[in-house]
């Protein structure tokens, strides 16, 4: 028997067995990121040229949010904050069993839905753990620095607490009578605004941070306000499963656009206007997707036969997120540019100077439009 032969096998097996080993590591990160991981690693290796218009990063995370240009992204192990090129700014470890975010460019707020976990990080990456005495049910981070939070609260209803952003609270409203508090946010202009369901439907309540006294309210009777929020100049938009309602922060009604027995399939008040997704109740991909201004006028309307995976807007620019094309449209739905390369991905998020985001189960890319 030749024994030197022996000798050289066995490094060429092991050789075998490592290759074999990467090239299945390779595959599964494919697979799992859709291409994001196996593109960085090709240019750590110097065996691809940096693409300057994409950026690819890995992520894991369950609910994320744009804090300014930034991404803040919550997930069961805690909360980050990632600068506008998607590098980590800040972290804080924590567990939550149903994590939530919700950010703004002054800061952003992250805590477990059901339990009492809870984070505030700054723009700037300064972070402190606050856990809440009761459950949390909802929180809000407003571009003017406050963190709203709706809890549980022995012998009421529910309890609304205001804190600056030194996290210092700065009002509370214990909720009786008047209905259970789903989720509550403060204004541009500082107002507070609670939306709250009872027996009797839903309100939306106005206030002062200087006093309990209702300034105005919204009542929808039997219609249940699923959302609400501020369009870019400070409108307030609340939405139904049969209305949009237009108002201003002092309560004032602008606009009703009643949806005329279409399905609301997703909507957007991020932007300049409020964009909604409807459908015809039939079966089928197709819908229409609605740009209203702030008075309650048509900006745009596109008719899609697509499937919208996703929604984004900021100022008079639109982010729709199909199967197989991320598209970012003018405000009256004039398509600006596209992209292709969207496999996997579930989630687009618009950033500042036609910047985009485009999230996965495990990846994400950033990237920046071009004509």
């Amino acid at each position: 028997m030749n024994t030197a032969l022996k000798k050289h096998q066995l490094p060429l097996r092991v050789i075998i067995m490592c290759l074999m080993a990467l090239s299945v590591v390779l595959v599964l990160a494919l697979s799992i990121t859709g291409g994001s991981f196996f593109a960085r690693l090709l240019v750590l290796l110097g065996l691809r040229e940096e693409d300057n218009a994409v950026t690819a990063f890995l992520l894991s995370g369950e609910s994320f949010a744009m804090a300014g240009d930034k991404l803040a992204v919550a997930s069961s192990v805690g909360a980050q904050l990632m600068d506008e090129n998607a590098v980590l700014l800040s972290a804080e470890s924590f567990a939550m069993d149903d994590p939530a975010v919700s950010a703004s460019g002054a800061l952003s707020v992250f805590y477990d839905v059901g339990g009492k976990a809870m984070c505030v990080i700054s723009a700037s990456g300064e972070s402190v753990l606050c856990p809440a005495e009761n459950r949390i049910r909802f929180a809000d981070a407003s571009d003017t620095g406050y963190v709203t939070v709706v809890t549980d609260a022995p012998d009421y209803r529910g309890r609304v607490t205001v804190y600056n952003a030194s996290f210092s609270p700065v009002f509370t409203l214990d909720c009786g009578v008047s209905g259970y508090p789903i989720n509550a946010r403060v204004s541009p202009g500082e107002y507070l605004l609670v939306n709250c369901a009872g027996p009797a439907g839903s309100t939306l309540r106005f206030f002062s941070l200087h006093s309990e006294t209702e300034l105005a309210c919204l009542d929808t009777g039997e219609r249940l306000i699923l959302d609400f929020d501020f369009l870019e100049d400070g409108t307030v938009a609340v939405l139904t499963e049969e209305a949009l309602y237009l108002l201003t922060e002092k309560g004032e009604q602008r606009a009703c656009i009643e949806l005329e027995g279409e399905v609301l399939a997703d909507y957007c008040f991020t932007g300049r206007n409020a964009l909604l997704l409807l459908h015809d109740g039939l079966t089928g991909n197709s819908g229409r997707l609605l740009s209203i201004s702030s008075r309650g006028e048509t900006v745009g309307e596109l008719e899609t036969d697509r499937p919208v995976c996703s929604l984004s807007a900021k100022g008079r620019q639109i982010l729709v997120l199909y199967p197989s094309e991320l598209t970012l449209y003018h405000e009256d739905f004039r398509e600006d540019i596209s992209y292709q390369r969207v496999a996997n991905s579930t989630l687009c998020l618009l950033a500042a100077e036609s910047r985009a985001l485009l999230l996965g189960r495990s990846g994400g890319e950033l990237i920046r439009f071009c004509d």
